[in-house]
């Protein structure tokens, strides 16, 4: 049995940055595969988002920045952006620490 894994991968260059991943989702138990977009941009902010492992838990994690206020000046240092991000979605990190380890 093969193992399933997820490509994100990001360019930067002068004018930006491009960010890439794959789409598609597999069951490797069940043999199945279907489409899947793993990144998402957050409302209105130069924030996209990327998730790999459990399609469920991706979803939840999305929900929970989506409910999370940002503000504009949170993007101007990288801590601040990180700091927002880890808050919300500390209890899903918990989540997955105590699964792995049982």
């Amino acid at each position: 049995m093969s193992a399933s894994q997820t490509l994100i991968t990001a360019l930067k260059f002068r004018g930006g940055v491009i960010i890439a991943a794959d789409t598609q989702v597999s069951d490797i138990v069940a043999r199945v595969r279907w489409p899947c977009e793993k990144l998402d941009r957050i409302g209105i902010h130069p924030c996209v988002i990327g998730f790999s492992g459990s399609v469920g838990r991706g979803q939840r994690a999305r929900e929970a920045i989506e409910r999370t206020q940002l503000h504009q000046n949170m993007f101007q240092r990288k801590e601040r952006i990180r700091d927002a991000l880890d808050r919300c979605l500390r209890p899903i990190y918990r989540e997955i620490k105590e699964e792995s380890v049982q």
